[in-house]
């Protein structure tokens, strides 16, 4: 910015205008105070727009780069079987800059963007169609749809909260022989899945047969064994008992 002042002297009488495209190195604070002070107006080119207002794109650099692409393959086939490297760019650039920088492109760069002379009419429509796929919507309108998806109004709101009719009805309490029989099973199907009928069923809640008396009631001298233990221990110890005193008597 300090070389810009140096060389174009700025002041209240003559204030120059400074061209910008949108950079986020171009919204430093005091850059921007110090061009308030030198009496330099800052104006920021539309967004997305560069490729068809911006000077130095439109006249200088778009010649630039086929000038220096022109060199290289020309260097290319003055030095076969060498590569070009980065060490041999600075010379082709040195060479074809000034072509491009020229007074007559410098002067063309801004009438043929309608910068100066003003020229309002230099675009149409169809030339900033391109642009428009990166349209983006105004924060109130991105405010205004979160806040609808967030809580829905009208009658699609109330629908999904609370149904109404019928439907909602049906839904919270089934009516009719569908609800009561999901409810309260009726007939032959409930009476057997509730209490089992048949033989079936009176196998098994209570066993029938000798499986049955088997398992309650063990049979044989394993039962009459378990069951008159403590009887038999008893009177052989008072048999063994009477024969001790016996002997010692």
């Amino acid at each position: 910015m300090t070389v810009i002042i140096k060389y174009s002297k700025p002041s209240a009488e003559s204030p120059v205008l400074l061209l910008l495209d949108n950079h986020v190195s171009h919204l430093y604070i005091p850059a921007i105070d110090l061009c308030k002070e030198n009496h330099i107006t800052l104006l920021s080119l539309p967004p997305h727009t560069s490729h068809k207002m911006q000077p130095l794109d439109r006249v200088v650099y778009g010649p630039l780069k086929t000038y220096i692409s022109n060199r290289c393959h020309a260097w290319t086939r003055e030095n076969p079987g060498k590569p070009l490297s980065i060490y041999d760019i600075p010379s082709i650039v040195g060479t074809e800059l000034p072509r491009a920088m020229s007074q007559f492109n410098i002067i063309e760069s801004f009438r043929c963007t309608g910068i100066w002379p003003v020229n309002r009419n230099v675009f149409n429509d169809s030339d900033f169609a391109a642009a428009e796929v990166t349209d983006r919507p105004m924060p109130a309108t991105a405010t205004t749809a979160a806040s609808t998806s967030a809580q829905p109004v009208g009658p699609a709101a109330s629908t999904s909260a609370q149904p109404v009719g019928p439907a909602a009805s049906t839904s919270a309490q089934p009516v009719g022989p569908a609800a009561s029989t999901s409810a309260q099973p009726v007939g032959p199907a409930a009476s057997t899945s509730a209490q089992p009928v048949g033989p079936a069923a009176s196998t098994s809640a209570q066993p029938v047969g000798p499986a049955a008396s088997t398992s309650a009631q063990p049979v044989g001298p394993a039962a009459s064994t378990s069951s008159a233990w403590p009887l038999f221990t008893q009177l052989s110890l008072c048999r063994v008992t009477s024969l001790l005193l016996a002997q010692f008597t």
